[in-house]
């Protein structure tokens, strides 16, 4: 007999293998079949199974990590296998393969029918009203106002750059604790205020201000991933520099280990600091990366800083205090490790 379909997750920081522990009853081992992903769910449709062609639908919810058997509505499904599917428009289109034949002697046949299926939508609760298209008319009429430079009552200027962006404080403030006290310390209400930024290119402060008016688009090349998670970081937009984190995890290779090392700790990110510590480990099980292993493993394990030698003498009575520049604290908010990334102009 078959068992039933195990699900395993990848972890891409460690390279291992994880069998989840999901719930409901999960549907037997099956072959010839296509899955897709619409919406957060992995959508299961026919498929063999030992000698048995399968008609069920299955669903497993990746968030609850949870299968469960779909009630369909209208025409029941035959089976089918060798078939393909795809996801449309949040439905299930399946296309092609073969089903079942009233003849017993073919025993298959061609499928000519192309299948769609559309979960049902829910109806809010009635005691839970759908606020989402509030929302959306919101954030909508605040990227107007803000392209159209209407009631802005703040503007944003880049040291070195003849750039300007009219804002409005309300938003930056909510978006960033940072902006926050910056206003707040200015004392300059009913007024337009200035505010100068550092360390970041044109195009930073550009996605920067698309997140905080929900107007991000999602994709982020590698450069501005590096220049948005520095942004997030040093003005403090926590989400923000979650989601510069998972999109750097992703471009770890030989290439921009070092540098996303050096970033990772200048930011104290753990998070890109433990991927970094991952891809180190997978370097030292290779032998022609060993040189490449021991410059990354300076970066991620630099040697404790000793601690400052007590002298009988006054510094400044010394000719040269030997640990007078080790002692010092380093300044995080500096952007010198990115002179590595290639800049915008």
């Amino acid at each position: 007999m078959a068992g039933c379909m195990k699900v395993y997750e990848l972890d891409m920081e460690a390279w291992q293998w994880r069998l989840l522990p999901c719930k409901g009853q999960a549907p037997l081992s099956l072959v010839m079949m296509v899955p897709v992903f619409v919406e957060g769910q992995w959508l299961v449709c026919g498929g063999k199974s030992y000698r048995q062609m399968s008609h069920g639908f299955f669903t497993f919810d990746f968030s609850s990590q949870s299968w469960s058997e779909a009630g369909l509505v209208g025409k029941p499904l035959l089976p089918r296998i060798h078939h393909m599917a795809t996801c449309h428009e949040g439905s299930m289109v399946i296309v092609g393969g073969m089903e079942p034949s009233a003849d017993p002697i073919k025993r298959l046949q061609p499928a000519e029918t192309v299948q769609q299926i559309r979960a049902r939508p829910a109806a809010p609760a009635a005691d839970e009203p759908d606020l989402s298209a509030r929302h959306n008319g919101l954030a909508r009429g605040l990227r107007s106002m803000r392209h159209r430079s209407l009631l802005t009552d703040a503007t944003v200027l880049l040291e070195g750059y003849r750039y300007q962006w009219p804002v409005h404080r309300l938003v930056l403030a909510v978006a960033s604790r940072v902006f926050r006290n910056m206003f707040e310390d200015t004392q300059q209400t009913g007024c337009n205020q200035t505010v100068v930024l550092t360390d970041l290119t044109p195009t930073a402060v550009d996605l920067l201000l698309d997140w905080m008016y929900d107007d991000f688009t999602g994709h982020l090349s590698f450069i501005q991933a590096v220049d948005m998670f520095w942004a997030a970081h040093k003005y403090n937009v926590t989400e923000l520099q979650q989601h510069c984190e998972r999109i750097l995890k992703v471009y770890i290779s030989c290439e921009t280990c070092i540098q996303l090392a050096h970033l990772a700790m200048a930011c104290h990110s753990s998070t890109l600091t433990q991927a970094c510590t991952a891809f180190h480990e997978r370097l030292e099980t290779e032998e022609e990366s060993q040189a490449l292993a021991q410059e990354l493993h300076a970066v991620l394990f630099p040697p404790p800083i000793p601690p400052p030698v007590v002298s009988s003498h006054p510094v400044d009575e010394c000719p040269s205090h030997p640990l007078e520049c080790a002692s010092r604290p380093i300044d995080c908010c500096s952007h010198p490790l990115l002179d590595d990334f290639d800049e915008d102009d």
